[in-house]
């Protein structure tokens, strides 16, 4: 190398991503993580549920899977006016998350008591699925208020 050569330096790779290393998006990924795991388990619990242990027919599960989606036609664009018109969107998707998190508790409550019926778990499908509803409405504008659009 001579001197008039310009000295080059290799700079290590970074270790983590951009959003990473911002701590309002780390919250916001660590709680969407845990909520979309506890969608999934519902997702597959109850029908399982009503399936192996309520002894449900085929028009029944398809009742229950009916039950979790008719909030998706009824409520969808309500939801999203009156999410639009709140300023803290956040406690909406936290609230969201502990109200379907209580419903879906109440379940092996029941079960433990004996006294579970599929007409109980159409129910909390379609609680559940409202609760949903507002949750995504909220998380959406939230997530593009995190996310700089740089990234």
């Amino acid at each position: 190398m001579t001197a008039t050569e310009p000295v080059t330096t290799v700079e290590a790779p970074q270790r983590e991503p951009h959003l990473l290393r911002e701590r309002q998006f780390r919250h916001y990924w660590s709680a969407q993580t845990i909520s979309l795991v506890g969608d999934q388990v519902s997702l597959l619990a109850l029908p399982l549920l009503a399936a192996l242990v309520l002894h449900a027919s085929p028009a029944q599960m398809g009742y229950l899977t009916a039950a979790g989606l008719i909030p998706n036609l009824i409520f969808s664009l309500h939801a999203g006016v009156w999410v639009d018109r709140r300023p803290y969107r956040r406690h909406i998707m936290i609230a969201a998350d502990i109200g379907r998190f209580l419903l879906v508790a109440t379940i092996p409550v029941l079960y433990a008591f004996g006294d579970l019926r599929l007409w109980y778990l159409y129910a909390v499908a379609f609680a559940v699925g409202t609760l949903s509803i507002f949750f995504e409405v909220a998380n959406t504008t939230l997530f593009v208020s995190l996310v700089p659009r740089e990234v």
